[in-house]
């Protein structure tokens, strides 16, 4: 009988410390969980941003690709004269 109010006294200590650490460990995960939140935010605006700046270059270049294409037919045509 003695005996298992000597184990029971310390499986209460533990079961204290258990739950303590698993606060801990809980408080912490919700933490980095708020950090890579942020960070994912962070790279979301980034990626967007470097798709509408990608999109904007390969405009820019059609547009230059497209006007190459026309002088060289109004020199062709010219020259067909």
């Amino acid at each position: 009988m003695i005996g298992s109010g000597v184990a029971t006294g310390i499986a209460l200590i533990y079961v204290a410390k258990t739950r303590s650490r698993n606060r801990t460990l809980l408080g912490r995960t919700r933490r980095q969980a708020e950090i890579l939140k942020h960070q994912a935010a962070k790279l979301r605006a980034a990626t967007a941003d470097l798709i509408e700046k990608g999109l904007e270059e390969a405009e820019r270049r059609k547009k230059g690709l497209l006007e190459a294409v026309e002088a060289g037919k109004t020199v062709y045509q010219r020259a067909a004269r």
